[in-house]
């Protein structure tokens, strides 16, 4: 069976759905894909964590989405997980604040596993944001953290205790608003006196990161141990560092029971002291010391971000990575191959997805620098989606506990365009002088005559074009940087690194793609030149550049995507890696990460000013400087 992603409706042969022309999603691999949970279809696996997975849910009559949470079949055995599962539905319903994930309803599938029914969210969580931007504006930063604190507030009230709040748990949606998430192991008043907390398995619960004193010590807690958390969060937020780290559990621990933390003007010298004092209070060691409630702690963070210039207030915005975790795979499979439903699709911001402009894609492919082969293909979509290309959910781009949402970004895939030129040079040639359209030598700004026939012309080659992959089960990740340069430079004369993102990679270095049908190795580069906005642009006429290129590497097949409409001010320039990711793979080792039958998801990227390479494996990450 096939399904769409975007109705629901399923169908037994693959390709496009008919109703609205999205990409069809098979089916197979996971028994729930394509199954009715009510009058919602299981359309796409959006994560998994700890205790089960989230899928996306579609009412195929009405259009409506759901997330579904799906308790697995191994915590289905135990009557305290179960309790545990079902307490976030009780804490949510009990509170019922907007800025907390609203649970529709709750029920077991056929074979017993319970399963909690949950809104949908765009967006990303602050994790993220933080990950990639390092400081956040403080002002921005200080009102989401507001509308944390109103929904903490009316949890305390009503007796409830998150006890895991973290960054990753404080979902941002496309409108700049906080979703607070994940209740599975909030603390509720009546359980203390009605018998033992459901929740406690004779360990420590919560994230040693963001654990107050008295958590870390398993000693009793209360509302003051969430505003400890979101101590531990403004400072992350406003220096772009934790207030304690170590090598170790224990050694984390240690620092939130023992040691005071840095002020943080020691960090960024022109935070407000009246910030300052807000967050160092927030840390107190004694609960008694700290801020007694969410609206006392809210109320001084408002007042202390009064006095930011204007830059504090700029929009927290950010891009995500795309990527996903998903089902774990049978022990044959080596560790790391985990990821799922990441579609080589171009990345679009949210908002601009409003224009058709936008949704037709630009999918230009010359592989490796070469001209593309004779082989390439096209394949055409249904006439309805020549109008408006799909959009398809992009799964989370990190793992977090059971998270019920979906990442801020839409795949685009647009292969309803004619077939490209015999030879390709037509092609290559258009695109080129659109190019140069947009960015004239000199690096000056193209005028606006010339940005409309530009884009012209890279509407006119939304075609696919496709060369083999000549080497699918050992793809040098960091060998093929200076050609993937090349490339990109054959389009956009000043394209520079920003990103690298590989799957399946083993100690040597190289990738094995046909491990999982969704691994790949993409490269990103951006044109600065072209991401400039015309001079005679009016204002109040949204920019909309064509200034990021991708190099997709798939088992089969390698690919480029350009993009009008992506903007790249959050883009960092990255220096070409001087370690090859079989270093960063022999440091991580180093570290402790598994070597045996494993392969690890590889990040090089720009992390808190330094080019870093981001290791994981499942929930194992290690952070490897690039100093070779």
């Amino acid at each position: 069976m096939n399904v769409c992603p975007e109705c629901g409706l399923a169908f037994d042969d693959g390709g496009f759905c008919a109703q609205d022309g999205a990409p069809l999603v098979a089916t197979t691999g996971d028994p729930i894909l394509g199954t009715m949970v009510g009058p919602y279809r299981i359309v796409h696996l959006v994560g998994s964590g700890g205790m089960g997975r989230v899928y996306k849910g579609i009412n195929p009559t009405i259009r409506s989405r759901v997330a579904i949470k799906v308790l697995s079949h191994e915590c289905s055995q135990r009557p305290d997980l179960i309790d545990r599962f079902f307490a976030e539905a009780r804490a949510v319903n009990l509170i019922r604040h907007e800025s907390i994930v609203n649970v529709l309803d709750l029920s077991k599938l056929a074979d017993g596993r319970p399963y909690i029914i949950m809104e949908y969210l765009d967006g990303w969580p602050l994790g993220r944001m933080i990950a990639q931007r390092g400081r956040l504006p403080v002002g921005s930063f200080g009102r989401l953290i507001e509308e944390v604190l109103s929904a903490l507030g009316a949890a305390h009230v009503k007796g409830v205790v998150h006890r895991d709040v973290k960054p990753d748990n404080i979902f941002v949606t496309l409108q700049g608003r906080a979703k607070i998430l994940d209740f599975g192991i909030a603390k509720l008043a009546a359980e203390d006196r009605h018998g033992p907390d459901p929740t406690r398995a004779g360990s420590l619960l919560g994230t040693p990161h963001y654990m107050s004193p008295e958590q870390a010590q398993s000693r009793p807690v209360d509302a003051r141990a969430d505003l400890y958390a979101i101590g531990v969060i403004l400072y992350e937020g406003a220096t772009g560092r934790k207030p304690f780290t170590g090598s170790s559990v224990y050694e984390i621990l240690r620092g939130h029971i023992e040691l005071p933390p840095a002020p943080p003007r020691q960090i960024v010298p022109d935070l407000p002291p009246a910030f300052e004092h807000v967050v160092l209070r927030a840390l107190a060691k004694e609960p008694a010391d700290r801020w007694q409630t969410a609206h006392e702690l809210a109320a001084s963070l408002s007042t202390s971000c009064q006095v930011l210039p204007a830059a504090g207030w700029d929009p927290l915005t950010s891009r995500p990575r795309n990527e996903s975790v998903g089902p774990p795979t049978p022990s044959s499979t080596p560790m790391g191959t985990r990821s799922t439903g990441r579609r080589t699709a171009v990345i679009v911001s949210a908002t601009a997805l409003v224009t058709a402009a936008v949704a037709a894609a630009i999918v230009l492919a010359v592989a490796g620098g070469r001209e593309p082969s004779s082989d390439r293909t096209a394949t055409s979509a249904p006439p309805a989606a020549s109008a408006a290309a799909p959009t398809a959910a992009a799964p989370p781009d990190t793992e977090t506990s059971e998270t019920s949402v979906e990442r801020g970004s839409t795949e685009v895939e647009d292969d309803s365009r004619p077939e490209p030129a015999a030879a390709g040079e037509p092609a290559k040639d258009a695109v080129r002088g659109a190019v140069h359209a947009l960015t004239p030598a000199g690096g000056g700004a193209a005028s606006a005559a010339a940005v409309r026939a530009a884009k012209q012309v890279h509407h006119a080659l939304t075609d696919r074009i496709t060369e083999k992959n000549p080497t699918p089960s050992a793809w040098d990740v960091t060998g093929y940087v200076p050609k993937a340069l090349a490339t990109a430079r054959s389009y956009f004369p000043d394209a520079v690194l920003v990103r690298i993102d590989a799957d399946g990679v083993y100690p040597t270095g190289k990738a094995n793609l046909q491990l999982d049908s969704d691994f790949d190795v993409t490269y990103r580069f951006m044109s600065p030149s072209a991401a400039v906005r015309p001079k005679d642009l009016p204002l109040g006429v949204e920019h909309k550049p064509t200034c990021m290129l991708y190099i997709v590497v798939e088992a089969a097949e390698i690919q480029v995507y350009t993009l009008e409409g992506w903007s790249c001010a959050d883009a960092v320039q990255l220096r070409l890696p001087r370690c090859p990711a079989r270093t960063a793979w022999a440091r991580a080792a180093a570290q402790g990460a598994p070597t045996k039958n494993a392969v690890a998801q590889l990040t090089y990227w720009m992390y808190r000013g330094r080019p870093m390479w981001l290791f994981q494996i499942g929930d194992e990450q290690h952070d490897i400087a690039d100093d070779c």
